[in-house]
């Protein structure tokens, strides 16, 4: 349904929450490229941060905080870590991170929230 939902061709679920799967897309990301660098937007949600951060820490990787619009692509790079939408509720465009990624051999990961993504830029914003 999420695939389908965000238009993918595959999408992933983790066993106990969002953070946790996003951890888990970045260790795979990480074992596929056999690269040790990952870099995450900084608009990714903090504590889908903090939990790729402890999982990277443990498995001594890079972890590389930048604004979305800063991020820079390289050879060591395994994975960019995206979120749709924002932190904030913005939705972004994110084709050009994307294609710079792959174009560099890096993975490119989406942390989305189906019900965040329903509100995302709207003017309800009293229940948040």
């Amino acid at each position: 349904m999420v695939a389908e939902l965000y238009a993918l061709d595959v999408a992933n679920a983790s066993l106990y929450d969002g953070p946790t799967a996003a951890a888990e897309a970045v260790l795979m990301a990480a074992g596929q490229t056999k690269r040790p660098r990952i870099i995450i937007a900084d608009d990714v949600h903090p504590q889908v941060r903090a939990v790729v951060a402890t999982f990277a820490n443990a498995h001594e990787l890079d972890l590389i905080v930048c604004a979305r619009d800063d991020i820079a692509v390289n050879e060591q790079t395994a994975a960019v870590l995206l979120a749709q939408p924002g932190v904030f509720g913005a939705v972004a465009d994110h084709r050009a991170t994307v294609e710079s990624a792959h174009a560099a051999g890096a993975l490119a990961i989406c942390y989305a929230d189906p019900f965040a993504s329903a509100f995302a830029n709207t003017s309800r914003r009293d229940w948040f």
